[in-house]
């Protein structure tokens, strides 16, 4: 159970929470970054010249600085807990900006010129991901089911905070080969980088599930149970009651 989980788990947390804002932090000035340029037309030198499909761009930035922006918030107890309006609707601008984002993203290997066949099947597999936990997301906070769906905000946002990592471990590996850009080695970096920051981040997310929530601990097995499937707890409740009539 993950109120009895080992006390480490508890110590890593503000590691854990200091490197995601750092990430989101980056991720948010990158894509602002990237606005910029699309908005001012300059010339960009960028592998496949993503600033040359300004439409694709726009689609994927825009909504990429709202992601980087609100996903820290809306993870953030306080938040969560004591501004619930605030929290509910900063939480469909999330969807809404993380579909259009994960569309734009994995159109643009497609529509791009040069681009790399492992490209296009790590950046399929990667949204079709992002999007499966974005669904699994709201489908249980639609049913109220807010232990579960905290999980799978978490592995949300952590699915989305990859292509920042990546972005990083990328920067190593040209830095340490001097490959050329655009070449065939390249994009073997890049794949490398996309799968590595990926597991990455996927270990992290199921620490950060694990660490226990101040108070969960001492919570009963039922109440727990309750939390995270409140219909069942609500049918053993109808039970009880009908059992009581006879």
């Amino acid at each position: 159970m993950r109120g009895a989980a080992s006390p480490w788990l508890s110590r890593v947390k503000p590691a854990i929470v200091g490197v995601t804002v750092f990430l989101s932090a980056f991720g948010v000035y990158t894509a602002a970054a990237a606005l910029t340029r699309i908005l001012a037309r300059g010339p960009v030198a960028q592998s496949g010249r993503v600033f040359d499909y300004p439409f694709w761009g726009l689609l994927h930035f825009v909504p990429g600085v709202l992601f980087m922006a609100l996903g820290p918030l809306q993870l953030w107890p306080r938040l969560r807990n004591s501004h619930r309006t605030i929290h509910r609707w900063c939480g469909r601008i999330f969807i809404v900006s993380s579909l259009v984002l994960a569309v734009a993203g994995v159109t643009l290997p497609f529509t791009m010129e040069g681009r790399s066949l492992a490209e296009k099947v790590v950046m399929t597999a990667f949204f079709t991901v992002f999007l499966g936990c974005l669904a699994k997301a709201f489908w249980h906070a639609r049913r109220r089911q807010f232990a579960v769906h905290r999980e799978w905000m978490i592995r949300t946002f952590a699915t989305g905070l990859v292509i920042i990592t990546m972005r990083l471990i990328l920067l190593v590996f040209l830095i340490t080969t001097q490959v050329e850009e655009g070449s065939r080695e390249f994009w073997e970096h890049f794949v490398t980088s996309v799968w590595l920051a990926w597991l990455i981040h996927a270990a992290v997310a199921r620490v950060w599930i694990n660490i226990p929530r101040p108070g969960t601990a001492a919570l009963a097995p039922a109440a727990i149970a309750a939390a995270v499937r409140p219909d069942l707890m609500l049918t053993n409740q109808r039970a009880s009651a009908a059992e009581r009539r006879r």
